[in-house]
């Protein structure tokens, strides 16, 4: 998918804008998602539902969402099928808790994972952690 975008005054930098580009889109494609992600930078917070514990398993961010879930970048690994809620950061309200299912989770460069969580519903908000 070749887009039109900015050229720097730089040769050097102009290359590597265009290859982190093209990256990104290589990347979109073979994700063959059935639903648009947008992009979408917010806090989120992954809590663990265990034994009615309510415990903060990592935070991280945002990376997109859809209707249908999100990519979410930590510095925690997660099992694919793990089952959590993703508070995501509101402006002026309380977080959002979604009921949310961990599809794959893969390094995304040092020390850092890239997951894609599936939503699964709306998250009751008793018992979960409040920041």
């Amino acid at each position: 998918m070749k887009r039109d975008l900015p050229t720097a005054a730089n040769p050097d930098l102009d290359r590597l804008f265009r290859e982190i580009s093209d990256e990104e889109a290589g990347q979109m494609i073979r994700e063959r998602r059935s639903n648009n992600r947008e992009p979408l930078v917010r806090p989120v917070r992954v809590v663990s539902l265990d034994d009615g514990h309510h415990d903060v398993l990592a935070e991280g961010f945002s990376k997109n969402f859809s209707p249908a879930g999100m990519g979410v970048v930590t510095r925690s690994r997660f099992a694919e099928g793990l089952v959590a809620v993703l508070e995501v950061h509101r402006f002026g309200k309380p977080p959002a808790a979604v009921l949310a299912e961990c599809r794959w989770c893969d390094g995304f460069g040092e020390g850092w994972f890239m997951s894609g969580w599936k939503f699964r519903s709306m998250a009751r908000r008793q018992g979960i952690c409040q920041r």
